[in-house]
């Protein structure tokens, strides 16, 4: 994948939109290249880590399988530092506090292999193709010993069910005869959990006979347990071992030169949250894994991929590496997509160990809106997920003095509060509660879903706005929200939050529409009505919180200053948010003005920032700008412009890839009861087409750059 130029889509090219190779990404961090390679079906990813990488890499990962963390460096912000929580005084109080941390799992795809005696430590080279059309991982490594010159070829899937399946066949050459001896293994020894925490946990290993062994573990404060089985096929029988790191299965064969041996192994895992005895779970879901074979297995991910794209794929008629990174954040949100709304999208879905699995309010705002648009029954899930952490969210509110319910910063799956309380953010960014109900609002105002805002819905807004009147002080002005902070993320404590106020203020509207019979109805109106709201000056220019164009400016800035909070600077998009979330409430004229305001005092710290300004950028007709930014997000992952994908994927990022085409350049939108579209393409664009659901009905729509700027009405597709 060619990331510098821009190639035209060609049929003799065709297969290559389809897939990412290795060889063609840009230089980055070796240890963020296997994450690119993630598989995953939702409930369990593993990386793409090759046949013969180092002991420990290419870790599985499966949702809510939590540890009890003792932190070691994890972000304590210096004493005096806007962002310490006060009561903190020192690092010594911090570490007093354990935190819920994600347990890492054995590599189920880790191999160990020796020829003719020789250990093989290193490969001459790695290839890896992602082949996104079928969902399988090919990998080729070439190692050159005294001995002989081997090529191992590896095929893999995740199979797309709840079975956590992991399938993968191998091809060993030589080009001289000699004894092979290979260890296809559940490799434990890296499990410390986030790298910034000690993580308590007990494992250990079982051989229940010659061709099947497990590992299982249990965290320590959580009592969370996951088990991990593996069996595997190959041309003589296996020697059976398992121990606290690790489980494998040896085979020792004589290669024939040109001759390949073939083996396939099958994993599977299972946690005590999905089981009542995950080992048994996992031993009964391998036996029948094997049973079938690998090519049922490939044969059945190849089927369910190939139906996914032909309900979901983004055609988009311009160049080739556009189209590639789309299907890749396609790819990446299917493997992410949870099953159940026990679990929802993690800041890094579950291809890493950053954030560890906590859902933010960029699940709400980034990822959630092409759901609703596109795949609304996942959309929904997520919904549902919110309403299941309401218990803990109304928890959250009566431990910081508040009513109703103030959902966390960093989610847990259960609904807890994953951030460390020494983090002032852990009390100011109360924006993540009308984050998750303009969600609710912007699921129904796409859906027309009724019996979910029966069912849940209603009580998630009405909860919510119990807190704001909790929340809020009143004052000379009306009411107002201080000590919070907005989007942006460089000025933790201010009052009144452009973004913040006038979202608390339709969460408080929509409560009220709703909760017809609330006794509180009146007071969340009241509010509503009263609630200080910032609104554009001569220039059409919003302030984004109280005192922010007091502050010196940070254009003459050539370096971050030390104390960046006391100046004009912005981590990510803030009052440009507001064209998202509330289209239409400022004029187009006045989008354009902020953005040349704000944009430049931007450092795009964040992977949300950029896709936040593409959007924005593209309603307004900024088309250089909107697709400059576009093009930088989209590479956030496959170029790790962030330098951060070591940690996992930017699940934000990749959910407003999809998000960016269909609403940013397609112009997809809602006048009034039915959806329209307005194309603003860039020039390198001839065409996009693609499917989304409006009020139960599925559309088809193709938008054309010789329309832009026209009315276009979607086709809707027979039932």
């Amino acid at each position: 994948m060619d990331m510098t130029t821009n190639e035209k889509n060609t049929p003799g090219r065709s297969d290559e939109a389809w897939s990412v190779c290795e060889e063609n990404l840009p230089k980055m961090d070796e240890r963020a290249v296997p994450v690119l390679f993630t598989l995953g079906n939702g409930l369990i990813e593993v990386n793409g880590s090759g046949p013969l990488d180092p002991p420990g890499s290419g870790w599985t990962l499966h949702g809510r399988v939590y540890g009890e963390g003792a932190p070691q460096i994890y972000y304590f912000p210096p004493p005096e530092s806007s962002a310490r929580s006060p009561e903190f005084k020192t690092d010594r109080d911090c570490m007093r506090h354990v935190t819920p941390s994600l347990v890492v799992l054995p590599n189920g795809f880790a191999m160990q292999l020796r020829f003719a005696g020789r250990r093989v430590q290193r490969p001459l080279s790695t290839r890896r193709r992602l082949d996104m059309r079928r969902g399988l991982l090919e990998s080729h490594c070439e190692v050159v010993l005294p001995e002989g010159e081997l090529e191992v070829h590896s095929v893999r899937a995740v199979v797309p069910d709840d079975q956590n399946i992991l399938v993968e066949r191998l091809e060993i050459t030589s080009d001289r005869a000699g004894l092979l001896e290979i260890t296809l293994l559940a490799d434990a020894t890296r499990l410390s959990g986030y790298d910034k925490y000690e993580l308590r946990r007990h494992c250990e290993g079982q051989v229940l006979g010659a061709d099947t062994v497990t590992w299982s573990c249990e965290a320590e404060g959580t009592g969370d347990r996951a088990a991990v089985a593996l069996t595997a096929r190959g041309p003589a029988a296996a020697e059976a071992r398992a121990d606290a790191n690790g489980a494998g299965l040896t085979f020792r064969v004589t290669l024939e030169a040109g001759k390949p041996a073939l083996f396939e192994r099958f994993v599977s895992v299972a946690a005590s949250w999905m089981h009542a005895d995950p080992g048994q779970a996992a031993r009964a879901a391998v036996a029948s894994a094997a049973a079938k074979g690998a090519g049922a297995h490939f044969s059945t991910t190849e089927r369910v991929w190939g139906s996914f794209w032909q309900e979901h794929d983004i055609v988009i008629e311009g160049p080739l590496d556009d189209q590639q990174a789309v299907r890749f954040a396609l790819f990446q949100l299917r493997c992410a997509t949870p099953p159940t709304p026990a679990l929802s999208f993690g800041a890094k879905f579950l291809s890493g160990e950053g954030y560890r699995d906590c859902v933010f309010w960029d699940t709400d705002i980034f990822i959630i809106p092409y759901f609703t648009r596109c795949q609304p029954e996942i959309a929904r899930r997520h919904g549902v997920f919110r309403q299941h952490g309401l218990a803990a969210a109304k928890e959250r509110a009566r431990q910081q003095g508040f009513a109703g319910a103030r959902y966390p910063w960093e989610a847990l799956p259960d609904g807890r509060e994953g951030l460390g309380p020494w983090v002032i953010l852990s009390l100011t960014q109360v924006h993540v509660v009308c984050d998750v109900a303009w969600c609710i609002m912007d699921y129904y105002r796409w859906t027309k879903d009724d019996s979910f805002m029966h069912a849940e819905g209603a009580d998630i807004l009405a909860e919510t706005a119990r807190f704001w009147v909790s929340r809020v002080e009143k004052t000379g002005r009306g009411y107002e929200l201080l000590n919070v902070c907005g989007p942006d993320e460089c000025h933790e404590v201010v009052n009144n939050s452009i973004y913040t106020n006038l979202l608390a203020r339709e969460n408080l509207r929509a409560a009220a529409q709703w909760n017809p019979d609330a006794p509180e109805r009146a007071a969340w109106l009241d509010i509503a009505g009263k609630l200080v709201v910032a609104t554009p000056n001569a220039a059409g220019l919003l302030e984004q919180f109280d005192g922010f164009f007091s502050l010196p400016d940070s254009l003459h800035l050539e370096r971050v200053p030390g104390h960046y909070h006391g100046y004009q600077m912005l981590k990510q998009a803030d009052v440009l948010m507001l064209p998202l979330v509330l289209p239409g409430y400022l004029t187009s004229e006045q989008v354009a003005v902020n953005y040349r305001y704000y944009e430049p005092r931007t450092w795009h710290w964040s992977s949300l920032s950029e896709a936040a300004h593409s959007q924005v950028a593209a309603q307004v007709g900024l088309a250089e700008d909107a697709y400059r930014m576009f093009r930088n997000n989209m590479l956030t992952d496959l170029a790790d412009r962030q330098k951060s994908a070591h940690c996992g994927l930017h699940a934000g990022a990749l959910g407003m890839v999809p998000r960016n085409v269909i609403e940013g350049f397609a112009g997809l939108q809602l006048e009034g009861d039915k959806p329209v579209a307005i194309p603003q393409l860039p020039a390198a664009w001839k065409s996009v087409t693609f499917r989304f659901s409006f009020a139960g009905k599925r559309y088809q729509c193709r938008v054309e750059a010789a329309r832009n700027g026209q009315t276009v009405e979607p086709e809707p597709e027979e039932s």
